[in-house]
């Protein structure tokens, strides 16, 4: 399902539809086209501050008060890197999960997984679900 956003209040509201059918979310998009700005979103309708919320470029993952998993796969580069992080076992340990940059997608397999790729033309974002 493709769908166009022009707004901010666009977006949020594609959110909340898209929380609608699930919690776990791999992104795909280019550099600044708001794969952290969308996890943001979700934060604040979790009840999280907004404010708290940063990329896990460097880190790889930010657990914000125990409710969201946000993992950042951008420099994991091996099967071996995936593993050493234990990153698998945090999979199962929180509710909602957003993955920037996955790779391997066969960890991301399962009725609860959605897919969504963010292309940026200018100020416009296209936003593109699939279930994985």
């Amino acid at each position: 399902m493709e769908t166009t956003i022009t707004t901010p209040d666009d977006m949020i509201s594609y959110w909340k539809s898209l929380l609608e059918h699930g919690k776990k979310f791999v992104l795909h998009g280019d550099l600044w086209a708001g794969k952290t700005t969308i996890t943001k979103w979700i934060a604040a309708w979790l009840g999280i501050s907004i404010e708290s919320i940063q990329s896990p470029t460097y880190t790889y993952i930010h657990i914000y008060e125990e409710k969201l998993l946000h993992i950042d796969m951008r420099r994991i580069e091996t099967e071996q890197q995936f593993l050493h992080l234990w990153l698998i076992d945090l999979l199962d340990q929180y509710e909602y999960i957003v993955v920037e940059w996955p790779k391997r997608e066969e960890h991301w397999k399962g009725t609860t997984w959605q897919r969504i790729t963010i292309q940026q033309h200018a100020w416009v974002r296209i936003c593109t679900r699939t279930r994985i």
